[in-house]
């Protein structure tokens, strides 16, 4: 009785998910964690998975497809909001099979985290290429000033200081209050150029206020960095010239993120938010590659929010992909003034 007891200390005692199928293909164990990570019923329900067998106890067709052919290898999906990796091994003693013990793995926080971080290389890219522009001005200068043309230097000063940096140049910015989106936007507008995109801002857009925090900054650009990739991606896949225009509005403190491209669209039925969130596989003539969209959704309504396909593109138009964010912003203060101009009115 006690080794039971140990074992079911062990068993539900690990983070990750454990199951257990006998050699007759049948659920013999399932931890907390394995019921957790997959959505089963629990054990008190009628519809248990102990007992069933594995292919009729509901789990995803690629954990199916892998405990069916022993396969060791990892195996991606997801399941009830969770990114997961899978691994399948077989159990034999004296030549005896005893079964399959498949061992599940969140990686959720650790893909999301990778799209923060992405983001964040964006960002310094985009520093990286201002340097060397700046870098390029300044022995511009320099050369002017050692050949001893003063006016030439100082017109030149004057005429860079006037036009401002020439990469990263948004139309439409100057609608978005928010300095870090901007620059985040910025930042993004360098890597198009650098594909010959064009990348700009609707004239529709008006984004007052500010983000809240850092970890909303890293959701807000996870969010808008992901759907601009696969934009990006989508864009180039015609002969037309390729062009990503981002709308952003402010609704209290709630952000609203639409991205369209020039692309083909989406040109099937299949739904690109239950693709598995790492396989990178192209999509055919859908809109860019899929990659990291479930993710972005799951992290959009993990904030009471959601990203959905608005347009799937037709007559030459490309995909509309929008997103919803939820107490991101902080609006904006109305200062007295305000109040007084708005009671004239």
């Amino acid at each position: 009785m006690q080794l039971v007891r140990d074992q079911q200390a062990v068993l539900y005692g690990v983070t990750e998910g454990v199951m257990g199928i006998g050699a007759d293909k049948r659920i013999t164990v399932r931890n907390k964690a394995a019921r957790q990570l997959l959505g089963l019923p629990h054990r008190t329900e009628l519809e248990d998975v102990v007992g069933r067998h594995f292919e009729s106890a509901g789990l995803d067709h690629r954990l199916v497809k892998a405990i069916k052919e022993c396969d060791p290898a990892p195996v991606r999906f997801s399941a009830n909001g969770h990114s997961l990796i899978a691994r399948v091994t077989k159990v034999d003693r004296d030549g005896v099979d005893l079964g399959l013990v498949v061992l599940l793995h969140d990686v959720t926080t650790l893909e999301a985290l990778g799209t923060k971080l992405d983001a964040v290389q964006d960002m310094a890219d985009a520093l990286r290429a201002q340097r060397h522009e700046f870098a390029n001005r300044m022995h511009a200068v320099l050369g002017l000033i050692n050949l001893g043309k003063i006016e030439q230097a100082e017109d030149y000063l004057r005429e860079v200081t006037e036009a401002g940096p020439k990469i990263a140049q948004v139309p439409g910015l100057e609608a978005i209050h928010d300095a870090y989106l901007a620059a985040f936007i910025s930042a993004k507008a360098v890597r198009a150029h650098e594909q010959g995109i064009e990348l700009r801002v609707s004239g529709q857009s008006m984004l007052f206020g500010h983000i809240a925090s850092a970890h909303d900054a890293q959701d807000a650009t996870a969010v808008l960095g992901n759907l601009l990739d696969n934009a990006f991606t989508a864009a180039l896949r015609t002969d037309a010239e390729p062009w990503v225009e981002i709308d952003l509005l402010s609704e209290g403190n709630t952000l609203h993120i639409a991205v369209a491209d020039s692309g083909p669209g989406i040109t099937t039925d299949e739904d690109i938010f239950a693709r598995d969130v790492s396989t990178g596989s192209h999509l055919g003539n859908e809109h860019g590659q899929g990659v990291g969209l479930p993710l972005i959704k799951r992290l959009a309504q993990a904030r009471s929010g959601d990203v959905w396909i608005a347009d799937r593109g037709s007559g030459g138009a490309g995909a509309v992909i929008a997103a919803r964010l939820p107490a991101v912003l902080v609006e904006p203060a109305i200062s007295e003034n305000d109040h007084s101009e708005g009671a004239q009115l």
